[in-house]
């Protein structure tokens, strides 16, 4: 009796190819951090308010976010939008990772340390839409806070990814209010 192996047949060997290149590509990218969550800073150059008297300087001239990992779940955000009459909203905070890579951060209001927590908190949400970084959040819990004192629209907010600064700048948006 002669011995005979089988040879597995060419669309086998394809399959098993194409399998392990997708096996490597995952296990490549599982560790890897998506943009929105590495340290980073973005800035968008706002444009002067409309209607503004050319004696009037706005308190800042572009809107920026900063996101600092903390540890595994937690980062730390500063976001600081100018919005369209020159008022100027910073929220700064702790962050949580949630699925979908959201971070979440809860927004307390100043007076409530003292007074009943609101019964739905109001949160900023900070999703990677893949070309940009949007800005969400719980409408009408954040209303009922008077976030920004209603005069700068979160909601909505983009920055795009080009806007990120380079490594070296990052720190730029935890310096406190634009200058």
């Amino acid at each position: 009796m002669s011995g005979s192996a089988t040879l597995p047949s060419p669309s086998f060997v394809a399959i098993r190819a194409i399998a392990g290149l997708l096996a490597g590509a995952l296990a490549g990218t599982a560790g890897a951090e998506p943009v929105a969550l590495a340290d980073a800073c973005f800035v968008r150059p706002e444009p002067r308010p409309a209607g503004a008297a050319s004696n009037v300087v706005p308190a800042a001239a572009e809107s920026r976010l900063g996101i600092r990992r903390k540890t595994g779940q937690l980062f730390d955000v500063e976001l600081s939008v100018l919005g369209t009459d020159g008022a100027l909203c910073t929220i700064a905070g702790v962050a949580r990772l949630r699925p979908g890579d959201v971070l979440v951060l809860p927004v307390r209001q100043e007076a409530a340390r003292t007074a009943k927590p609101p019964q739905s908190p109001c949160l900023v949400s900070l999703r990677n839409l893949g070309t940009s970084i949007e800005v969400g959040t719980s409408e009408s819990a954040c209303q009922a806070q008077s976030l920004c004192a209603g005069q700068v629209q979160l909601n909505g907010q983009r920055f795009e990814l080009a806007t990120r600064l380079p490594a070296a700048g990052a720190n730029a948006c935890f310096a406190g209010a634009p200058k």
